[in-house]
């Protein structure tokens, strides 16, 4: 995956139910804490969790459910966890998954707001797993802004670029990738955009203490393992080859049964992008 799908939504973990992303595992990793529910729960839900994962990463097979939501919605209001996001909005879903939730009729009530219409708990088609980044941001932006219209700065923003511009944050765009943070020149093809300052929607403030990462609390490292050629399946051992990715969390993970994680693709991780390059990432795809 390179950076010409960000902004595009995945479902980074799948909820009971769904078809399983392998044989035995629903997207989670053994973390620098090692194996088990509580561990995995408690990497999710630090700032700064231990542990490098090298060329390899090891699978930790069940659902997990919620352990996952627990840990994951740290970043979000009404978690026992501390440190929050800057902004704890829950943002729409692609037209995929929208669809395909508006027709399940299993969803569950997650723990926390909804803001527009989407709680991060209603559940997903279980062959759909990417969308297309065709998100609603005008109709987002009417309903959760005083003005009505969508700054020109997001015309066809991503929902991270969205997030960062309502927490008053500096960044660099060109259509959907997204450079942050930013450093003094802007590259090749990119536009700065420099917000006069913080917007959070009603449903966007935090109930706690900020993390000191920031806006990039919401921001996870996903590893992209070949499932099939590599025959990951239950727990195991298995090869990165160097593929990673940076995606923006867009809403509260659900609770049990579903306790799916939603994300929207930022780009590879890579060593000149990324001082965190190979470390903790906890989720698999």
């Amino acid at each position: 995956m390179d950076s010409d799908n960000a902004g595009i939504q995945m479902l980074l973990k799948a909820g009971q139910g769904n078809s399983q992303l392998a044989p035995g595992n629903f997207g989670v990793l053994e973390t620098g804490y090692g194996p088990g529910a509580n561990n995995v729960e408690q990497a999710l839900a630090d700032v700064e969790p231990p542990g490098c994962s090298s060329n390899e990463v090891t699978t930790e097979p069940g659902n997990m459910a919620r352990k996952v939501e627990w840990g994951m919605n740290a970043r979000f209001n009404g978690s026992s966890h501390p440190w929050r996001a800057p902004n704890v909005q829950n943002y729409p879903r692609d037209t995929a998954f929208e669809t395909s939730s508006s027709s399940s009729g299993n969803g569950n009530s997650g723990n926390g707001n909804s803001g527009n219409g989407n709680s991060g708990s209603s559940s997903a088609d279980s062959d759909v797993y990417y969308g297309s980044g065709d998100w609603d941001s005008e109709g987002y932006w009417r309903d959760n802004h005083d003005s009505d219209q969508l700054p020109n700065a997001l015309d066809d923003a991503s929902r991270y670029q969205v997030y960062l511009y309502e927490i008053g944050e500096t960044f660099d765009r060109d259509g959907m990738k997204t450079v942050y943070p930013v450093s003094s020149e802007v590259p090749d093809g990119y536009t700065r955009v420099t917000p006069s300052g913080a917007d959070l929607p009603a449903d966007g403030s935090s109930d706690g203490s900020v993390a000191s990462n920031g806006a990039l609390r919401r921001v996870i490292t996903v590893a992209i393992l070949q499932c099939v050629s590599d025959n990951v399946r239950g727990r195991g051992t298995y090869p990165t080859y160097g593929k990673y990715i940076n995606a923006f969390v867009t809403e509260e993970a659900g609770g049990p049964p579903n306790s799916q994680i939603y994300g929207e693709i930022i780009g590879p991780l890579t060593p000149i992008n990324s001082d965190n390059y190979y470390a903790n990432p906890s989720i698999i795809k």
